[in-house]
Parts: structure tokens; C-alpha cells; sequence
């Protein structure tokens, strides 16, 4: 339990974070949970479904959030479109969690890159044979248009629909968690998005982290750090909560091992 006396903040939506609480928690940790992003509707629906009327036209669908899972199909069964509908679409997505939470609705996932990144995604498309296919990118208000713009160079034919909207947090819970990190009262501060570490710096400083060890989900997230001058002390080997905790874990264990010899 090598989380043991540390205090991990998750940054992530608290409806999103029951099951990392539960993995920090595991490893004697305690989590403090302040969303740095918030989830909601897009402010019109009328993109994704123009898109759910005309599923037929698309070969394939690519999703890069559970958010994005969540909102398309709870949308789609509002709009009556049964899920076997999907059944015939090659289905991509980006991350475990993703993935899992296609599968539960019985509906089978082509691919999953390797390391869950867009950018592993994009590499996958290079080597297939995409010209004149038709795709579907499900994604929030902010989310990167590299893959759009690869596969669009490859001669497929790509549309976005936006399916939710990410918020800022409001300056007062800003305000608190700068003071929190300054105390000394955070040991850890977890990403697990690019949008949840540029949020967060509109309210602590990037000295202010360097009192905390920083951790991240996966290589996008880190990219989004490293870029905002942040040291990250922490790359989930698996980018997924699980294997956050765990590399949490691993790291302090290492850090442990060394103080006992030297």
C-alpha cells in the first residue's frame, strides 16, 4: 500500500471519478476529489442527429472519450435508433475505458491503439486502406482535430459531430485548491486530460505545482503538461485510472526502496 498517508487530487468529473477513488483508496491512499472540468449537452443536438439519421452513409465511427460514448448513445436512443443499428460500422476508440463502455452495449470495437492516443490512432489509419471511406468522429467541444485532419490527408471523408461541452471550474474552487497545494495538504495532483491541466493552471501557478508530485494518464495528457512548462514525475504505464494508481504506487515504492539504502 504504497499510497499509504498520501493525498491524491483528481482533477476529473466527479461522476467519473467513483472508481479511481476506490483504486487510490485501495493502496492506502486518500483522494480528494476538485473537478478542474465539467460535463454537459452540447448547446445544440442538431449535428449529431443529422449524423444518427444518416448512419447508413458512414463506414466507420470513432470515439475518443467515454464521454463522448455516454452522450452519442443516450442521445441516439432518444432519437429512437436501436443499437444494432451499429453492428455493421467499424468501431474505433481511444482508451480501455472507452472501449468498455461500447462493449456494454454489445456493440464490438475494431480497434483500441496500443498506448490510447489519437496520435496512435491517426498511425493506425496510415497503414489501412482508407480512401473514399466515410467517418464519423465523436467528440466534446475542444477535442483535437488531428486525427480529422490524417485521415482527410489519406483521402477519407471525415465529419465531427460534437456530443458534449467541457466547463471551467468557477474561480472560488480555483481560489481553494490553490491554497490546498500551497499548505502542503496535496501530495499528488492527478490529469487524466489535456482540458483538466489547462484548467487548472488558470488558477495555480506552475511554481505552485513543483510542491506536488505530478501525475498523469497517458502520453497526450503529458504532452498538454509539458508544453504549460509542468514537470510530470508520473506517466500511467497503462492509460487507464487503474494503471495510474498503480504507477502511483510503483513510484513511491521505488522512492521508498531508495531511501532505506542510502
Amino acid at each position: 500500500m504504497s499510497l499509504r498517508g498520501k493525498r491524491v487530487l483528481i482533477t476529473r468529473p466527479r461522476e467519473d471519478s467513483l472508481e479511481f477513488i476506490s483504486a487510490i483508496e485501495a493502496e492506502g491512499g486518500e483522494a480528494v476529489v476538485m473537478p478542474m472540468i465539467s460535463i454537459s449537452d452540447p448547446d445544440s443536438w442538431s449535428g449529431c442527429d443529422d449524423a444518427l439519421e444518416r448512419l447508413e452513409s458512414f463506414d466507420g465511427l470513432v470515439f475518443a472519450s467515454g464521454n463522448g460514448v455516454r452522450k452519442f448513445f443516450d442521445r441516439a436512443k432518444q432519437q429512437g435508433v436501436p443499437l444494432s443499428t451499429f453492428e455493421d460500422k467499424a468501431i474505433y476508440a481511444v482508451g480501455e475505458k472507452t472501449r468498455r463502455l461500447i462493449e456494454a452495449r454489445s456493440i464490438p470495437v475494431h480497434f483500441v491503439p496500443d498506448d490510447y492516443s489519437l496520435t496512435s490512432l491517426a498511425t493506425h489509419f496510415t497503414a489501412l486502406r482508407v480512401f473514399g471511406k466515410r467517418f464519423l468522429l465523436v467528440r466534446g467541444n475542444i477535442g483535437k482535430e488531428e486525427l480529422a485532419l490524417r485521415l482527410t490527408r489519406l483521402g477519407a471523408i471525415v465529419e465531427s459531430v460534437v456530443v458534449y461541452k467541457t466547463s471551467k471550474p468557477s474561480r472560488s474552487d480555483g481560489d481553494a485548491l490553490r491554497r490546498m497545494i500551497d499548505a502542503g495538504k496535496i501530495d499528488i495532483v492527478s490529469f487524466a486530460s489535456p482540458s483538466a491541466v489547462r484548467n487548472f493552471l488558470e488558477h495555480v501557478p506552475v511554481e505552485t505545482c513543483k510542491k506536488s508530485t505530478v501525475a498523469v494518464i497517458g502520453p497526450t495528457t503529458r504532452d498538454a503538461a509539458v508544453e504549460a512548462n509542468v514537470e510530470v514525475d508520473i506517466v500511467a504505464e497503462v492509460s487507464t485510472v487503474e494503471g495510474l494508481t498503480k504507477s502511483m504506487s510503483k513510484y513511491y515504492d521505488s522512492a521508498n526502496i531508495k531511501d532505506m539504502t542510502s
